[in-house]
């Protein structure tokens, strides 16, 4: 027996309420570098997680095909209640027919880009910002040069 096997033995698959079967778990990382847009760095944790999976599976092992396959995705970024969750739908409607609402919670990172560039969404180096640390998590910009970074979980099935 594969130490893989011995590991697994005993191990119970855990389906989402409503669903019959999921067919892969995956997340990934997404950043904004500039601009603080807690959207785009959801999006780009959505996409870097779709860019790096097929599942042929889905054609043949789902009743219907694609079209009825489900994805559920939840996704930790700060400011998180900002996301626009009609952009995360559409991304993730590229996988699978139907979409579950995505969940979106505090988490993620605030970090500093090292770079102030106002032209890519910063805000210039002379604008006050609200918080007085970086650690300030309620305040809507907490530096000049803040970076945001989701991570989203996405799984498959129906």
């Amino acid at each position: 027996m594969s130490a893989a096997t011995q590991m697994l033995a005993g191990a119970t698959p855990r389906v989402p309420r409503g669903w019959t079967k999921v067919l892969a778990v995956w997340s990934a990382l997404g950043v904004d570098l500039h601009g603080s847009d807690p959207t785009v760095a959801s999006v780009k944790a959505v996409r870097e997680a779709l860019d790096k999976v097929s599942l042929p599976t889905l054609l043949v092992d789902v009743p219907g095909g694609v079209k009825n396959a489900r994805v559920k995705a939840k996704i930790g970024v700060p400011k998180h209640a900002q996301v626009n969750k009609e952009k995360l739908k559409e991304v993730l409607g590229t996988i699978a027919g139907k979409v579950d609402e995505p969940k979106l919670v505090g988490g993620g990172l605030r970090w500093h880009s090292g770079i102030i560039a106002p032209k890519m969404g910063d805000p210039p180096p002379d604008a006050q910002v609200d918080a007085e640390t970086s650690d300030d998590e309620e305040a809507p910009q907490t530096c000049h040069d803040e970076m945001l970074l989701a991570v989203a979980s996405i799984r498959v099935g129906y």
